[in-house]
């Protein structure tokens, strides 16, 4: 581990401030490997007890939670709430952390002081089972300490091995587009009356995502230019239009509902930067943006959804609302307006 680390550190004086997922790219290794470098020295490899750790998320108190994947940052602060945590699948839900948490693809997790731009914070960092990061929970002054400190010891791993066992993750294969019942992708959409549905109608036609977009047709999907996304928060921010964020990756999905206030676009990231909510979307990997229509019993559900050149989700933006609740109808304007003004021809 150690020539891994001292390579790491020669990375930093190389180039203060990089990041740590751009260091372990450029050493050509998993970011879990990287950090476990340290494991020995100021980190601590803790045990894959998944449903013990999310049931001591609460006594933390206030924190800040990362997820991301390739090309968006979702930055949380806020105390884990109701946590129901069940393998393989797992929720969080409160008024500041809001997860859906897949249990199965968790690998690793480790707790390590860390340099960020805010400065020096304890963190718990939860990788998959390929070692990619999937949720990182952030020490706050408010956090309390000492419950922080008695987690990582209860879950602490009595002898951590020599290296990872990294386990790469399936990718799902993709049909070719003549091979897809389109009638039916359509008429099934069209059955839809819940959103949550449509991972299991694309899984039973066996049909991939922005697959299935680009064959719905204009009822139901719209290609929209990169651009359409900064306009969306820029909007909906100047008019206190209240948004769902959702960013995953494979193992978590992050969700921020209510406004925002601060959007900024500088050096090639589009950032939303409000006290207790950050996300950061680099714009050179937002690849495909679309506008969706979704049916369900309480009318339609209309999202933005940004993909990158792999088809892997980035991000996905929904009117706030709750199950029992129609989107407003100023969400649908706001969206058909874009179309209009973004609309790929």
């Amino acid at each position: 581990m150690r020539p891994l680390r001292n390579a790491w550190l020669d990375k930093l004086a190389a180039t203060p401030g990089m990041r740590t997922l751009d260091v372990a790219r450029a050493l050509e290794v998993s970011e879990a490997e990287l950090l476990f470098s340290r494991v020995g020295d100021d980190a601590t490899l803790l045990r894959p007890d998944w449903i013990a750790l999310l049931n001591g998320l609460p006594a933390l108190g206030r924190v800040m939670c990362l997820t991301r994947n390739a090309h968006v940052v979702h930055e949380r602060d806020g105390a884990y709430e109701r946590v129901e945590a069940s393998f393989p699948m797992s929720g969080v839900y409160g008024r500041d952390i809001d997860q859906r948490l897949i249990l199965s693809r968790w690998g690793f997790a480790i707790a390590a002081p860390v340099e960020t731009r805010r400065g020096a914070m304890d963190s718990i960092q939860i990788f998959d089972t390929a070692g990619a990061a999937v949720l990182k929970i952030y020490a706050r002054e408010q956090t309390d300490r000492e419950a922080w400190a008695a987690l990582v010891q209860a879950l602490r791993a009595p002898e951590p091995p020599p290296a990872l066992e990294l386990k790469p993750l399936p990718k799902p294969a993709e049909r070719a587009d003549e091979d897809i019942d389109v009638d039916g992708l359509r008429g099934a959409w069209a059955a839809m009356r819940d959103t949550h549905d449509v991972h299991i109608l694309l899984r039973r036609l066996g049909v991939g995502r922005v697959q299935a977009l680009r064959l719905l047709g204009a009822e139901w999907a719209a290609r929209v230019t990169r651009p359409c996304l900064q306009a969306l928060l820029e909007g909906a921010a100047a008019d206190a239009e209240p948004l769902m964020i959702f960013v995953g990756n494979t193992g978590c999905i992050q969700i921020h509902s209510g406004l925002i206030h601060r959007v900024v676009a500088t050096n090639g990231w589009l950032n939303v930067l409000d006290p207790d909510f950050n996300l950061h979307a680099r714009e050179a990997g937002l690849d495909a943006a679309w506008i969706v229509r979704k049916p369900t019993d309480r009318g339609l559900v209309w999202s933005l959804e940004v993909y990158d050149e792999d088809r892997s989700t980035l991000l996905q933006l929904f009117g706030k609302r709750t199950e029992a609740q129609s989107q407003r109808e100023s969400w649908h304007e706001r969206l058909a307006h874009l179309q209009a003004r973004f609309s790929v021809e």
